[in-house]
């Protein structure tokens, strides 16, 4: 797994800022992207950024993600809206209301079995998750439908004894390396 840091920061509306749903970082450096989760929903709402380093940042500052030190939440911060204001150009940006710092340990497979779901249909256990595909919300969505759906045929659809080996999913694949360790998975960031 490679880690990065997850920074929310919560603004006031208005600004260079409200122009924008995501920022993609093309360089090297300490910001990856970000995402503003209020776009959709402007009107007065204030906005909400959400912004990801870089793999190599995130191993350059690691720390025990349970607890982060001040002093380090506090350089991330620094570091991750300064390199926001040169990705957009703009300084100062607004002022943060609220801000908070994550170590997102796990914040991108390097490697993956490839398959949607993983199910062990004796053993009546399953594995759904982004990981498994790629690190997208849409990969974790398409994992979590397709394990619902595993379960379904599994529970509900009165697959005899015979077939019950046969719905396992997943277990004698290896793990193969992902061609895209970006979080969000964009291809023109990799």
């Amino acid at each position: 797994m490679n880690t990065v840091f997850a920074r929310a920061v919560i603004r006031l509306s208005g600004g260079v800022l409200a122009l924008m749903s995501h920022v993609e970082v093309r360089t090297r450096g300490v910001l990856r992207w970000s995402i503003d989760a209020c776009s959709a929903a402007r009107a007065d709402s204030p906005e909400c950024w959400t912004l990801f380093s870089t793999n190599e940042y995130g191993r350059a500052n690691k720390v025990p993600q349970e607890a982060v030190p001040k002093h380090v939440s506090e350089k991330v911060t620094q570091d991750m809206l300064q390199a926001m204001e040169a990705a957009i150009g703009a300084e100062p940006l607004p002022r943060n209301v609220l801000t908070q710092t994550q170590l997102w340990g796990a914040g991108a497979p390097l490697n993956s079995p490839g398959v949607e779901y993983i199910f062990d249909s004796n053993a009546r256990i399953g594995m759904c998750g982004d990981w498994l595909l790629e690190p997208s919300v849409e990969a974790a969505c398409t994992s979590g439908h397709a394990m619902a759906e595993a379960l379904v045929d599994f529970c509900i659809d009165g697959r005899s004894a015979h077939d019950i080996e046969a719905m396992s999913n997943g277990l004698t694949i290896p793990l193969r390396a992902l061609d895209n360790h970006s979080v969000g998975a964009f291809p023109a960031i990799a």
